[in-house]
């Protein structure tokens, strides 16, 4: 996960550092119409963990995705690098279950910790005015984790799990100014390489669909 946020940093400082200025005449990607663009953003995912059925269910318990990106962009193609964690207390079904067999009649696994990232690649359409439609597509991976509080606090109580991640994604893109855009949509997080054996989560209690927002900062 480091090489992630160490790519997202890289490619956030690229997109805000100034592009030098040709003293006279055009230069190259001007004369072959290159536009070289980029920005890192600050992303929200409203989304739901615990007893999926691969959506968002009334079973589901509610769950903020934070995260960031670090994006290049060649013209209307993009290409970074993205994350996403769990940010709140989400309570791991066996605090409700402790008699599901899988569960082995205790609880002592309170929470739940989620994180992915991986390359991100999208298109941006261009829309009258200063609208965009982007379609996008994380892939890669991450880890899903079981977490007791007081044991956690005493450097015990958690079980790391690794998961495959594809998230394909919508958003409707506003360029507020030449250095700030926001974005709105949705995606569907399909995770895949995890099985309930151990974990007690399978992909279908930790896939799901997601309300996303963006805030992107960069040039426009």
């Amino acid at each position: 996960m480091r090489v992630f946020v160490s790519a997202i940093i890289l490619f956030s400082f690229l997109s805000i550092y100034p592009e030098p200025q040709p003293e006279t005449g055009e230069n190259f990607a001007d004369e072959q119409n290159i536009h070289f663009k980029g920005y890192g953003s600050v992303t929200m995912r409203f989304s739901g963990l615990n007893e999926n059925k691969g959506i968002v269910g009334k079973d589901s318990d509610f769950s903020l995705f934070l995260g960031a990106k670090g994006v290049l962009a060649l013209n209307n193609f993009n290409i970074g690098a993205s994350f996403s964690f769990v940010s709140n207390h989400v309570p791991h079904k066996c605090a409700y279950y402790q008699d599901y067999p899988p569960c082995y009649g205790n609880s002592i696994h309170d929470l739940i910790s989620m994180t992915y990232g991986g390359l991100y690649f999208a298109y941006s359409l261009k829309l009258p005015g200063f609208v965009s439609l982007e379609p996008g597509l994380t892939i890669g991976g991450g880890s899903f984790k079981n977490l007791d509080d007081e044991l956690w606090d005493r450097g015990y109580g958690s079980r790391s799990y690794r998961f495959f991640a594809l998230e394909p994604e919508i958003q409707l893109v506003f360029n507020v100014s030449s250095f700030f855009a926001t974005g709105f949509g949705a995606s569907y997080r399909l995770i895949g390489g995890i099985t309930r054996k151990g974990s007690n989560y399978g992909w279908k209690d930790l896939s799901g669909f997601a309300g996303v927002v963006d805030f992107r900062f960069g040039r426009f």
